[in-house]
């Protein structure tokens, strides 16, 4: 792959943090420093921070609702996705699974945004209350007003099946 993983998520996180700024303007993300491996840190206004994931909020989004984690790998391949996309065991369905535990110890929703090699961005999250999760092309979502996303319930959350999604399937838009 040309691209490093840590500038995939320093992608990511400019895409999201363009997004959030139309509800939250003085938002400000960051790719994690050590990918996830510091539990908390200091923001770059000098305030503690929680960092988890792979990206994170340092300041200005009071609002963000998401634990975010980014995979870039050469094992998302096109039936990886139609596997996720039905309910089997694949390597997406593991990430999610990652994702949501992560985002489950700081009572935030799960987004996980991924892609293979000359594949584009494609993000899974769950809407509150609902049962399974909503696969989508990043340049999809970050089209969607963010303000419903600010405004879901962070206490509805869901876990996966252990073994795979069975009866979760989901399409992607």
């Amino acid at each position: 792959m040309g691209v490093s993983w840590k500038k995939a998520e320093r992608d990511v996180a400019k895409e999201l943090q363009d997004w959030w700024r139309r509800l939250e303007p003085r938002a400000r993300f960051s790719r994690t420093p050590g990918s996830g491996g510091w539990a908390t840190a200091r923001a770059f206004d000098g305030a503690r921070a929680k960092m988890r994931g792979d990206v994170t909020v340092v300041s200005g989004a009071v609002r963000w609702p998401f634990s975010v984690e980014v995979k870039f790998r050469d094992e998302v391949t096109p039936g990886a996705i139609e596997r996720f996309l039905v309910g089997q065991r694949s390597v997406i369905d593991r990430w999610w699974r990652q994702c949501c535990a992560a985002a489950e110890k700081d009572g935030l929703r799960p987004l996980l945004v991924f892609r293979g090699d000359r594949m584009p961005w494609r993000v899974v999250y769950q809407e509150a209350g609902e049962e399974r999760p909503r696969l989508r092309l990043l340049s999809t979502l970050v089209r969607y007003d963010p303000e419903p996303f600010a405004k879901s319930s962070r206490k509805q959350r869901r876990r996966p099946r252990e073994r795979g999604m069975k009866g979760k399937e989901c399409s992607e838009e």
